[in-house]
Protein backbone atom coordinates (compact mmCIF):
# COMPACT_ATOMS: atom_id res chain seq x y z
CA UNK A 1 0.00 0.00 0.00
CA UNK A 2 1.48 3.36 -0.99
CA UNK A 3 1.70 6.39 1.32
CA UNK A 4 -1.37 8.02 -0.25
CA UNK A 5 -3.54 4.99 0.44
CA UNK A 6 -2.27 4.77 4.01
CA UNK A 7 -3.12 8.46 4.61
CA UNK A 8 -6.62 7.95 3.22
CA UNK A 9 -7.09 4.96 5.51
CA UNK A 10 -6.03 6.96 8.58
CA UNK A 11 -8.41 9.79 7.67
CA UNK A 12 -11.28 7.33 7.18
CA UNK A 13 -10.61 5.69 10.55
CA UNK A 14 -10.42 9.09 12.26
CA UNK A 15 -13.70 10.13 10.62
CA UNK A 16 -15.49 7.04 11.92
CA UNK A 17 -14.08 7.55 15.40
CA UNK A 18 -15.30 11.15 15.41
CA UNK A 19 -18.70 10.11 14.10
CA UNK A 20 -18.99 7.41 16.76
CA UNK A 21 -18.00 9.85 19.49
CA UNK A 22 -20.52 12.42 18.30
CA UNK A 23 -23.26 9.78 18.20
CA UNK A 24 -22.44 8.63 21.73
CA UNK A 25 -22.42 12.22 23.00
CA UNK A 26 -25.78 12.86 21.36
CA UNK A 27 -27.24 9.72 22.94
CA UNK A 28 -25.99 10.78 26.39
CA UNK A 29 -27.38 14.28 25.86
CA UNK A 30 -30.79 12.95 24.85
CA UNK A 31 -30.88 10.62 27.85
CA UNK A 32 -30.06 13.46 30.24
CA UNK A 33 -32.54 15.82 28.61
CA UNK A 34 -35.48 13.42 28.41
CA UNK A 35 -34.68 10.66 30.88
CA UNK A 36 -33.27 12.67 33.77
CA UNK A 37 -34.26 16.31 33.36
CA UNK A 38 -37.62 15.45 31.77
CA UNK A 39 -37.62 18.43 29.41
CA UNK A 40 -40.59 16.95 27.55
CA UNK A 41 -42.78 17.71 30.58
CA UNK A 42 -42.25 21.42 29.91
CA UNK A 43 -44.31 21.10 26.75
CA UNK A 44 -46.85 18.40 27.67
CA UNK A 45 -49.64 18.67 30.26
CA UNK A 46 -51.02 15.62 32.04
CA UNK A 47 -54.75 16.36 32.33
CA UNK A 48 -56.99 14.26 34.61
CA UNK A 49 -60.57 14.53 35.84
CA UNK A 50 -61.19 12.12 38.70
CA UNK A 51 -64.58 11.75 40.33
CA UNK A 52 -64.80 12.45 44.05
CA UNK A 53 -63.31 9.88 46.44
CA UNK A 54 -65.36 6.92 47.63
CA UNK A 55 -65.08 6.09 51.33
CA UNK A 56 -65.22 2.64 52.88
CA UNK A 57 -68.62 3.57 54.32
CA UNK A 58 -69.98 4.02 50.81
CA UNK A 59 -70.06 7.81 51.04
CA UNK A 60 -68.77 9.52 47.92
CA UNK A 61 -67.99 13.03 46.82
CA UNK A 62 -68.47 14.24 43.27
CA UNK A 63 -67.39 17.78 42.61
CA UNK A 64 -67.22 20.21 45.52
CA UNK A 65 -68.11 18.77 48.95
CA UNK A 66 -71.66 19.60 49.97
CA UNK A 67 -71.25 19.67 53.75
CA UNK A 68 -69.08 21.97 55.85
CA UNK A 69 -68.21 21.45 59.54
CA UNK A 70 -71.21 22.26 61.71
CA UNK A 71 -69.53 25.33 63.26
CA UNK A 72 -68.49 26.72 59.88
CA UNK A 73 -64.86 26.05 60.67
CA UNK A 74 -64.75 28.77 63.35
CA UNK A 75 -65.20 26.75 66.54
CA UNK A 76 -61.91 24.86 66.72
CA UNK A 77 -58.30 25.18 65.71
CA UNK A 78 -57.96 21.41 65.43
CA UNK A 79 -58.77 20.43 61.86
CA UNK A 80 -57.96 16.77 62.49
CA UNK A 81 -61.53 15.87 63.52
CA UNK A 82 -64.95 17.11 62.36
CA UNK A 83 -66.21 20.19 64.21
CA UNK A 84 -69.65 19.83 65.79
CA UNK A 85 -72.34 22.14 67.08
CA UNK A 86 -72.88 21.38 70.81
CA UNK A 87 -76.63 21.38 70.24
CA UNK A 88 -76.40 19.04 67.27
CA UNK A 89 -75.25 15.95 69.14
CA UNK A 90 -73.57 13.54 66.73
CA UNK A 91 -75.48 14.78 63.71
CA UNK A 92 -72.35 16.00 61.96
CA UNK A 93 -70.95 12.48 62.00
CA UNK A 94 -73.70 9.87 61.86
CA UNK A 95 -76.67 12.02 60.79
CA UNK A 96 -79.13 10.05 62.90
CA UNK A 97 -78.57 6.84 60.99
CA UNK A 98 -78.86 8.45 57.56
CA UNK A 99 -76.36 7.82 54.80
CA UNK A 100 -72.85 9.12 55.67
CA UNK A 101 -72.26 12.65 54.47
CA UNK A 102 -69.00 14.14 53.24
CA UNK A 103 -67.55 16.77 55.59
CA UNK A 104 -64.82 19.29 54.77
CA UNK A 105 -62.22 19.27 57.54
CA UNK A 106 -59.85 21.81 56.01
CA UNK A 107 -59.31 23.72 52.81
CA UNK A 108 -56.61 25.81 51.16
CA UNK A 109 -55.84 27.63 47.94
CA UNK A 110 -52.83 26.60 45.87
CA UNK A 111 -50.26 29.23 44.98
CA UNK A 112 -47.01 28.94 43.06
CA UNK A 113 -43.57 28.78 44.62
CA UNK A 114 -40.67 30.66 43.04
CA UNK A 115 -40.85 30.45 39.26
CA UNK A 116 -43.59 27.81 39.34
CA UNK A 117 -47.35 28.42 39.11
CA UNK A 118 -50.19 26.88 41.07
CA UNK A 119 -53.96 27.43 41.20
CA UNK A 120 -56.99 25.58 42.53
CA UNK A 121 -58.14 24.25 45.89
CA UNK A 122 -57.08 21.42 48.20
CA UNK A 123 -59.96 20.11 50.34
CA UNK A 124 -59.53 17.56 53.13
CA UNK A 125 -62.68 15.41 53.17
CA UNK A 126 -64.03 12.85 55.61
CA UNK A 127 -67.26 10.93 56.08
CA UNK A 128 -67.09 11.28 59.86
CA UNK A 129 -64.84 8.25 60.25
CA UNK A 130 -61.05 8.18 60.57
CA UNK A 131 -60.73 7.97 56.79
CA UNK A 132 -59.63 11.18 55.04
CA UNK A 133 -58.86 12.23 51.49
CA UNK A 134 -57.22 15.29 49.96
CA UNK A 135 -59.05 16.36 46.82
CA UNK A 136 -57.64 18.82 44.28
CA UNK A 137 -60.35 20.76 42.45
CA UNK A 138 -61.56 24.22 41.35
CA UNK A 139 -59.46 24.01 38.20
CA UNK A 140 -56.32 22.78 39.92
CA UNK A 141 -53.24 23.37 37.78
CA UNK A 142 -49.49 23.59 38.25
CA UNK A 143 -46.42 23.37 36.04
CA UNK A 144 -45.49 19.93 34.85
CA UNK A 145 -42.18 18.31 35.65
CA UNK A 146 -40.41 15.03 36.36
CA UNK A 147 -40.80 13.00 39.55
CA UNK A 148 -43.63 15.09 41.06
CA UNK A 149 -45.06 13.92 44.40
CA UNK A 150 -47.92 15.07 46.64
CA UNK A 151 -46.91 15.77 50.23
CA UNK A 152 -48.80 16.59 53.40
CA UNK A 153 -46.28 18.70 55.29
CA UNK A 154 -45.53 20.96 58.20
CA UNK A 155 -45.15 24.73 58.11
CA UNK A 156 -41.38 24.41 57.78
CA UNK A 157 -41.58 22.55 54.48
CA UNK A 158 -38.60 20.37 55.45
CA UNK A 159 -38.87 17.50 53.01
CA UNK A 160 -35.53 15.98 53.98
CA UNK A 161 -36.82 14.87 57.40
CA UNK A 162 -39.40 12.06 56.92
CA UNK A 163 -41.11 12.94 60.20
CA UNK A 164 -41.99 16.38 58.81
CA UNK A 165 -44.06 15.20 55.85
CA UNK A 166 -46.30 12.39 54.62
CA UNK A 167 -46.02 11.27 51.01
CA UNK A 168 -49.53 10.83 49.58
CA UNK A 169 -48.46 9.53 46.18
CA UNK A 170 -47.24 10.47 42.73
CA UNK A 171 -49.02 13.50 41.22
CA UNK A 172 -51.67 12.02 38.92
CA UNK A 173 -51.75 15.01 36.61
CA UNK A 174 -50.59 18.61 36.66
CA UNK A 175 -54.09 19.75 35.60
CA UNK A 176 -57.49 18.63 36.85
CA UNK A 177 -59.38 17.13 39.79
CA UNK A 178 -57.73 14.25 41.68
CA UNK A 179 -57.78 12.46 45.04
CA UNK A 180 -55.17 11.29 47.55
CA UNK A 181 -55.94 9.30 50.69
CA UNK A 182 -54.28 10.39 53.94
CA UNK A 183 -53.03 7.38 55.92
CA UNK A 184 -54.36 7.01 59.45
CA UNK A 185 -50.87 6.95 60.99
CA UNK A 186 -47.52 8.33 59.92
CA UNK A 187 -45.55 5.59 58.12
CA UNK A 188 -42.29 6.73 59.77
CA UNK A 189 -43.32 7.58 63.33
CA UNK A 190 -46.43 5.43 63.75
CA UNK A 191 -48.22 8.42 65.28
CA UNK A 192 -51.75 9.48 64.21
CA UNK A 193 -51.61 12.18 61.55
CA UNK A 194 -52.84 15.44 63.10
CA UNK A 195 -53.86 18.08 60.58
CA UNK A 196 -53.08 20.74 63.16
CA UNK A 197 -49.44 19.72 62.68
CA UNK A 198 -49.39 18.70 59.05
CA UNK A 199 -50.87 21.93 57.86
CA UNK A 200 -50.27 22.17 54.11
CA UNK A 201 -50.38 20.21 50.88
CA UNK A 202 -47.50 20.55 48.44
CA UNK A 203 -46.52 19.34 45.00
CA UNK A 204 -42.80 18.63 45.20
CA UNK A 205 -40.24 17.58 42.61
CA UNK A 206 -38.17 14.90 44.32
CA UNK A 207 -35.52 14.73 41.62
CA UNK A 208 -34.53 18.38 41.91
CA UNK A 209 -35.72 19.13 45.46
CA UNK A 210 -38.08 21.87 44.30
CA UNK A 211 -41.56 22.77 45.54
CA UNK A 212 -43.94 23.68 42.70
CA UNK A 213 -47.09 24.73 44.54
CA UNK A 214 -48.44 24.80 48.12
CA UNK A 215 -51.91 25.05 49.68
CA UNK A 216 -51.96 26.07 53.35
CA UNK A 217 -54.82 24.25 55.11
CA UNK A 218 -57.15 26.12 57.48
Amino acid sequence: MDERSEEQGRRSTKKWWLLGGATAALAVGLYLAFGFFGVQTLFVDDVVEEAGPVFDSGASASGAPATEPADGGQGSNDVGTPSQDPDAGDAAVDHGGDEPTIITLASGQFSGVGRYDGTGTANVLTDGSDQRFVRFEDDFATDNGPDLLVYLGTGTGNYEDPSQYVELGVLTGNIGAQNYEIPAVHPETGEPIDLAVFDHVAVWCKRFDATFTVAALS
